[in-house]
């Protein structure tokens, strides 16, 4: 069975589906006074909180987000550098995603390589094929009826990126669940 994927890509809003994509950037102070910017993007997961990879966040630095055109303060409010994630809190309201319910879930790779995973939890990272670029760690793929599927970790190398490795949405999940 094939799903009706549609990447979302950074700093957008889809129309079609339920939930906020939003830029995420670290400002970082360097010694000589100066200050680098790293790029990455944030997904709504919740009222105020938003979802992004732990790299995109981690070091010293000013977390900000991108709202409706405005750079807005957020807090990490918890990071897991294994799954490579982190929760930020943001001071303005953003439409979250519903998260993509699969109970059971076949999935298989070449015969060579995985072995096939019974559920949707056993799942720690998906390959997916589309049109990528940098800044869009911690942005959204989901199904055009606006549910979850995964988070964006990283991309193939290069100008032109044809597959993005990913966080599935139930991994998401049991890193928002934890307390």
């Amino acid at each position: 069975m094939t799903l009706p994927i549609a990447a979302i890509t950074a700093a957008l809003t889809c129309a079609a589906c339920a939930g906020d994509v939003c830029r995420v950037r670290l400002v970082r102070p360097e010694r000589d006074g100066s200050t680098v910017t790293e790029w990455g993007s944030g997904t709504a997961v919740g009222q105020r909180l938003l979802v992004t990879c732990n790299h995109v966040v981690s070091g010293p630095g000013r977390v900000e987000v991108e709202i409706a055109g405005a750079w807005r303060a957020a807090t990490v409010e918890r990071t897991d550098a294994d799954v490579d994630l982190a929760l930020l809190k943001v001071q303005a309201d953003v439409e979250p995603f519903a998260f993509l319910a699969l109970p059971k879930l076949t999935v298989s790779a070449s015969a060579e390589s995985a072995p096939v995973a019974e559920s949707a939890a056993a799942i720690r990272e998906l390959t997916i094929t589309g049109a990528f670029h940098n800044g869009q760690s911690g942005g959204a793929v989901a199904l055009e009826t606006g549910e979850l599927v995964a988070i964006i970790r990283a991309i193939e190398p290069g100008p032109r990126a044809t597959y993005a490795t990913c966080i599935p949405a139930s991994a998401v999940k049991a890193f928002l669940d934890k307390p």
